[in-house]
């Protein structure tokens, strides 16, 4: 509530850096966008370079299934553009032990370019393995160490987006739409195009058993209009015998 007082007077830039959100549990189920509402988001964003980071994370989310959290926190040591791959490390652990590897499609690899040329071209360019993809601004920040700093810092990666995805979202005609719901976005993009849920999982990690049972059942619409699709080519030809339905060959 109150960060929402602050952005309409302009002066949560001061304190967003600084600020400790209390933790909420977020609805693991969300608002799934079509393709073409995704197009559409990057028409919008398109027109304003503030949104560039926070629009490229939400290719990347939308078609990889990463977290938010995830995403600010890759390291360029970890994207593989040529081999169209990037790793996601666990947070407690410094070798590859738990990490699952991403595959990455046309859309995903291009955000990943973009936010990879973003970095390199910053005034403290992240070149090094170890720097982040989404460098931490120094501007604005008030208090602490980094207070009167300008520029990025590769060795600290971005923490919040949340202003530009609040004035890119109304701008797209999606206000209220979350962040988080682009990983819905993912996984029912996947399962209506019948992939198989433990193949979801390897993407996405973790998935609760409410999340299970909402993608088993889109899974069961997603079958019945699949195997549908083999009744452009029948074997046997229908006929209509009273209320009855009868085939022969």
């Amino acid at each position: 509530m109150w960060s929402q007082i602050l952005k309409k007077a302009k002066l949560w830039r001061r304190l967003a850096d600084d600020h400790q959100p209390l933790k909420t549990k977020v609805s693991d189920i969300g608002r799934a966008l079509t393709r073409e509402e995704l197009r559409h988001l990057a028409e919008v964003a398109a027109t304003d370079q503030d949104w560039e980071a926070a629009f490229y994370g939400s290719v990347l989310a939308a078609n990889t299934g990463l977290r938010g959290g995830e995403i600010k926190k890759l390291r360029i040591g970890v994207i593989d553009l040529e081999s169209r791959r990037l790793r996601v490390t666990r947070a407690d652990t410094k070798s590859d032990a738990g990490a699952r590897f991403i595959e990455l499609n046309a859309d995903a690899t291009e955000a990943a370019g973009r936010l990879l040329l973003r970095a390199l071209l910053l005034k403290a360019p992240a070149t090094k393995p170890e720097h982040y993809l989404l460098p931490k601004s120094l501007s604005h920040i008030t208090h602490g160490e980094d207070k009167g700093k300008r520029g990025y810092d590769p060795t600290q990666h971005q923490k919040y987006w949340d202003s530009a995805w609040d004035s890119l979202t109304k701008a797209t005609g999606l206000d209220g739409f979350r962040f988080h719901d682009l990983r819905h976005t993912f996984i029912t993009h996947m399962v209506e195009r019948g992939v198989p849920l433990g193949t979801i999982q390897a993407f996405v990690g973790h998935m609760s058993a409410r999340m299970l049972r909402h993608y088993t059942h889109i899974t069961s619409g997603a079958a019945r209009r699949a195997v549908e699709l083999l009744d452009a080519d029948p074997i046997l030809v229908p006929t209509q015998k009273g209320s009855e339905r009868v085939y022969r060959a």
